[in-house]
């Protein structure tokens, strides 16, 4: 256990937090007394621990706000029927992989599916419970059976739980205007999960999560996503007029 002091509201407070949490405390502290600062320029000296408790409760609010915000995208993000995304993954002792990912739950005509494609690596088409993969350097598709989907309408299961909603500041991607929203997924024992902090880019036109970071114990992610609720025809690769040899879907 460590200790700091920081200040608020101009009184030095000496804090207990967990080695390594020292520089996020302070930033919190200095965040409050922030706060504060901009409550007595807009209400003048109305008493300190009037100001005080308004800064906290400022602070709720938002908290409030971003937990109700980051519900809302969960069902969205569960309710999409098709969305690609690229994805970046490391374990944080050098090695890293890149892939492409196109998924759709399919429709009355074609059952629900996906493609993936890593740069350099494997390539897989998986329509119903068929797969397709195609290792590196083989011209040749192999056919499986038993394949699974894992649709964005279970996705939500690993922010079961999530907690420390925190809204950091906006960012543009792709001309639209995103907000950051942070927050942890606890460690699970049944199911087994470890601890994992996320943090959302949120388009503030589309509502939607254009960009999700994850960091977790050797366990780093990014994905980027686009063209939500675009239709994704999925096809068999060789079939004629399909385009899906490289692990493209037709769209």
């Amino acid at each position: 256990m460590s200790h700091i002091n920081v200040t608020i509201n101009g009184r030095q407070y000496r804090m207990a937090c967990e080695e390594g949490q020292e520089a996020r405390l302070l930033k919190l502290a200095e965040s409050f007394e922030s706060r504060i600062g901009s409550l007595r320029g807009k209400f003048g000296e109305i008493g300190d621990a009037r100001l005080t408790v308004m800064a906290a409760l400022t602070v709720c609010d938002e908290l409030l706000d971003a937990t109700a915000r980051i519900r809302t995208l969960e069902e969205e993000l569960t309710a999409l029927r098709d969305v690609r995304f690229t994805q970046w993954i490391a374990d944080g002792q050098g090695n890293a992989s890149v892939s492409e990912h196109a998924v759709t739950v399919g429709d009355g005509n074609s059952p629900p599916g996906f493609t993936y494609r890593a740069a350099g690596g494997m390539e897989a088409i998986v329509i119903g419970s068929t797969r397709w993969i195609r290792l590196p350097g083989n011209l040749g598709w192999e056919k499986q059976e038993g394949a699974t989907t894992v649709l964005p309408s279970d996705w939500d299961e690993e922010y079961t739980g999530a907690t420390g909603f925190t809204i950091l500041g906006e960012e543009t991607i792709d001309g639209e205007r995103c907000r950051l929203l942070a927050f942890v997924a606890p460690e699970l024992t049944n199911p087994r999960r470890t601890v994992a902090w996320y943090l959302w880019w949120v388009g503030e036109q589309t509502g939607y999560v254009r960009k999700e970071a994850m960091s977790s114990r050797l366990h780093y992610m990014l994905n980027t996503f686009s063209d939500f609720n675009v239709p994704i025809k999925l096809a068999p690769p060789g079939e004629a007029a399909t385009p899906v040899a490289s692990g493209t879907p037709v769209t």
